[in-house]
């Protein structure tokens, strides 16, 4: 990336006031405002699109710690993060979620051992797989 804005700033008849310039659309002000920040609103799209994936990805956890032989231990954890994820992708206001991404820990998931019940994994697994 680095290397590609090197060769595009050295097509322009001033590479360093070209680059300079670049640089300042991305200072921001003490005292600014959301709309000031021209890319704020693709950097907030961004983050919607990665909430959502991240969504996406909890409901595949827990459809696999619900399963018959799942990690059900961890049910708990998920439920909690797929809560904090949701009110996270309600909060509209930069300065709300930078704020709330702050506050917020994910829920360390349990390290108790689970029960193993041979005839519950199936007869592909040995007794010897669950200690």
């Amino acid at each position: 990336m680095i290397e590609d804005l090197y060769q595009f700033s050295i097509q322009n008849p001033w590479p360093e006031q070209w680059l300079n310039g670049l640089a300042a659309l991305y200072e921001i002000p003490d005292d600014w405002q959301e709309a000031d920040l021209a890319w704020l609103d693709m950097m907030k799209k961004e983050i919607v699109e990665k909430l959502e994936g991240i969504m996406q990805e909890m409901a595949s956890a827990m459809e696999i710690a619900r399963e018959a032989d799942g990690p059900y231990l961890y049910i708990d954890a998920i439920e909690k993060d797929q809560v904090m994820v949701k009110q996270a992708s309600k909060l509209s206001s930069w300065r709300d979620l930078q704020q709330f991404v702050v506050e917020q820990d994910f829920t360390r998931l349990s390290g108790k051992k689970m029960d193993c019940d041979t005839d519950k994994k199936g007869k592909s697994q040995s007794a010897s797989q669950c200690i």
